[in-house]
């Protein structure tokens, strides 16, 4: 019940002082909580994007998510917050090879091809 919004996470018992909180503490308001947010993440890694892409590489819960980027359009694209991120599970694999182009595509201006056409997500292609 620690790490459910509508259980207002445990009242903070799951990132209690001497709770393992890298596996408990989820609760968003707590800053010793066991994730960060892609904006967190890539802020504190701190690369701009200027003059160069950067892909960043870690791991996420959302299971069909294999990876996004940013368009060269979005007002973002030269800060840290842009470029392109990537769930290692899912890269470099012998059936998923070309999931950093795909990105790289996005980065580029590319949209899907089923653009306007459908609705499907990019785990639906």
């Amino acid at each position: 019940e620690c790490n459910q919004a509508y259980n207002q996470f445990d009242g903070g018992d799951c990132c209690a002082d001497g709770v393992q909180k890298e596996y408990y503490c989820f609760d968003p308001s707590n800053r010793d909580r066991a994730y960060l947010c892609d904006v967190e993440y890539k802020v504190m890694v701190g690369l701009r994007n200027e003059g160069h892409l950067s892909v960043h590489f870690a791991y996420w819960t959302t299971s069909g998510l294999l990876g996004f980027a940013t368009f060269p359009w979005e007002s973002i694209v030269f800060d840290t917050n842009a470029g392109t991120m990537m769930n290692p599970n899912n890269y470099g694999q012998e059936n998923n090879s070309a999931t950093l182009v795909h990105e790289f595509g996005h980065n580029l201006g590319l949209w899907h091809t089923h653009r306007g056409q459908s609705e499907f997500s990019c785990g639906e292609e």
